[in-house]
């Protein structure tokens, strides 16, 4: 259900990244679903990542960044991704604790350049979990 929930948004986001940044800014309801769906993304992701860290019986993290670093250190997922991934949990907490001031632009951007490191994020715990016998979308 979650990786289900993170493919829907990616596929909304895929279709608002094709508008210019100028007409997602003048519409309030094309930045209201950009910014909901990159909440929906990044958050079901750290959610999925959770529920994968339970499945594999890795330590608990005490923060969302722990979780990927947990997976880093247990060569789930390369440390490059790692940062990637903690950089989409410090922009989740923009987008949930300081949307008054969210800079549009930049989300606009996050959304046209970084869509790409959840989806091989997917791919890659995907692959993992495989290989363990476990269906990434029954999490």
């Amino acid at each position: 259900m979650l990786f289900e929930t993170i493919i829907e948004a990616l596929e909304v986001l895929d279709e608002i990244k094709r508008r210019p940044l100028e007409e997602v800014m003048a519409s309030k309801v094309l930045t209201g679903c950009m910014l909901w769906n990159l909440y929906t993304a990044v958050q079901s992701t750290i959610d999925l990542t959770l529920k994968a860290i339970v499945k594999l019986r890795l330590p608990t993290p005490e923060t969302y960044a722990e979780a990927f670093q947990i997976l880093s250190r247990h060569k789930v997922i390369p440390e490059k991704l790692r940062d990637e991934m903690i950089e989409m949990v410090r922009f989740r907490h923009i987008l949930a604790h300081k949307y008054a001031s969210i800079d549009v632009e930049k989300a606009y951007r996050v959304m046209k350049d970084n869509l790409e490191d959840i989806k091989l994020y997917l791919k890659i715990l995907s692959d993992k979990l495989s290989e363990l016998n476990i269906n990434i979308e029954s999490l």
